[in-house]
């Protein structure tokens, strides 16, 4: 199992994160560097896949340089104003951007070797095709342990068996098939 630590679901603390690198050393990480489409999406909890969620984001690019990783993602802003004109979120975080707006968001996670705190979140590469498809597990300590489980394919169109991959892992995880969206027709934001 290959393990990475990045906030990339809990954005709102920062754009840097620890990251441990693969316990399988033949794991090569330039095999997901490049360009993503994020293509479907799972939780054991269904309010994490709602529009609003922090938990919703899509990956369009993972970049590694050296001893660190780059997630370029978006997702939508959950921003407001307050009675007297303050943005105010639950937790701070990025500039004010409008509300329900798609925000590009880069997050930076650092190669280390200790024990992690990656801002709430620790995030898993459960399986991979090199420049093919990826699919991620991230559990969340801000929402009692729940997961997420995200499938990213190389080009849109994804292929049968990677969804097949996508689902026979959330199906051993005990995740609901009724708890799985696609994301290939949401567009650029979720």
């Amino acid at each position: 199992m290959i393990t990475l630590l990045v906030p990339i679901l809990t954005l709102l603390s920062g754009p840097q994160a620890l990251y441990k690198g693969p316990q399988n050393f033949n794991f090569i990480e330039n095999l997901v560097n490049g360009n993503w489409f994020s293509t479907a999406q799972a939780s054991d909890d269904l309010e994490l896949l709602q529009e609003d969620s922090d938990m919703m984001f899509f990956i369009h690019k993972i970049h590694v340089i050296l001893q660190t990783i780059e997630f370029h993602i978006h997702r939508r802003n959950i921003w407001e104003e307050d009675a007297d004109g303050a943005m105010v979120q639950e937790n701070p975080g990025p500039p004010p951007w409008i509300k329900g707006m798609c925000v590009p968001i880069i997050v930076t996670a650092s190669k280390t070797e200790g024990n992690f705190n990656a801002s709430h979140n620790m995030i898993f590469l459960k399986d991979m095709g090199p420049h093919r498809f990826a699919i991620f597990c991230a559990h969340s300590n801000w929402h009692g342990k729940k997961r997420v489980v995200n499938a990213l394919s190389w080009t849109p169109p994804v292929s049968f068996d990677v969804m097949q991959r996508f689902k026979n892992y959330c199906k051993s995880h005990r995740i609901s098939p009724a708890n799985t969206i696609s994301l290939t027709g949401t567009g650029a934001a979720p």
